[in-house]
């Protein structure tokens, strides 16, 4: 069993910026990444004044598949044992309400789900899952939620503010300026109560460089970067999420030292996805 991030399964690690060097929050004119940071491998700094914890998303494209050759929920636990995980995120679980929670996760997890089938009972896929080591005091907050595949969960953390936890799935053929209208509204109310903020998951936004954000051709593509700019969240994945280069997969924080180090694994999990490895920072030294 792997103790940490094999060699094998590494492919890229993207230390964070600072906070002068990153995306900054001016409105709506979209800030680019500063040059200085974008690809960089050196170290990250040391963060002994954090706990972190250990989290995992990966969009599964189906977690309960099982035929000859492969059981992907074997695979799943197995991965988050692997990798001590402490929290999961997975968008494309395709799961049904004929699957309940303990088929998917031990009980050592409290598992929040939005199933395609509660928000549009007549098509199949989607689906997306957040789940939370019993041992972090969690709580979904379906009331800052809406009919979108969107979970907002809060984590009650000892020394420092509580965090919201937002995960997301677009598909690649909704409606991008509705999606854009939905999470807008989210983030505006989440806002208002929360001053940490991580957001991740598949939003289908293939014609974005994260790297040159400022240039985007479409309309939609700059008003989500906007509007994700305008609440002070930056996004910090640069690796591809599949074979055609496309970053579809994405992470953001509100602050740089609460989730960090994302790394993507390779082979990791049946899908045409890679799986990103991340840390979160749970708590800070009081000084």
């Amino acid at each position: 069993m792997r103790q940490g991030i094999g060699k094998e399964w590494l492919t890229g690690l993207f230390p964070h910026p600072t906070r002068e060097t990153g995306m900054q929050q001016q409105g709506c004119q979209l800030a680019p990444v500063s040059p200085e940071w974008v690809g960089w491998s050196r170290k990250t700094p040391s963060r002994n004044t954090h706990k972190a914890v250990k989290g995992l998303y990966m969009n599964a494209r189906s977690i309960a598949s099982v035929n000859k050759s492969r059981n992907k929920l074997v695979e799943l636990r197995h991965l988050l044992s692997s990798f001590s995980a402490q929290i999961l995120a997975i968008s494309e679980t395709w799961l049904t309400d004929a699957i309940s929670d303990h088929e998917v996760l031990p009980d050592s997890f409290n598992v929040y789900r939005k199933d395609r089938s509660t928000t549009q009972p007549f098509k199949r896929g989607g689906g997306i899952l957040l789940a939370i080591d019993t041992n972090i005091k969690s709580n979904r907050r379906d009331d800052l939620e809406n009919d979108f595949e969107i979970i907002v969960c809060e984590i009650i953390c000892k020394r420092r503010s509580k965090i919201a936890v937002i995960l997301c799935y677009k598909p690649p053929d909704s409606d991008s300026a509705s999606f854009n209208a939905s999470l807008t509204t989210i983030l505006d109310n989440v806002s208002r109560e929360f001053q940490d903020v991580c957001m991740l998951g598949d939003f289908n936004l293939p014609a974005i460089d994260w790297r040159h954000p400022d240039r985007c051709s479409r309309a939609t593509d700059s008003e989500f970067v906007c509007f994700t700019q305008s609440h002070s969240l930056e996004q910090i994945n640069f690796n591809p999420s599949n074979a055609y280069g496309n970053v579809l997969d994405l992470i953001f924080t509100s602050d740089l030292n609460l989730l960090y180090d994302v790394v993507a694994l390779e082979d990791a999990f049946p899908s045409d996805h890679k799986v990103l490895y991340f840390n979160v920072a749970l708590s800070l030294l009081i000084v």
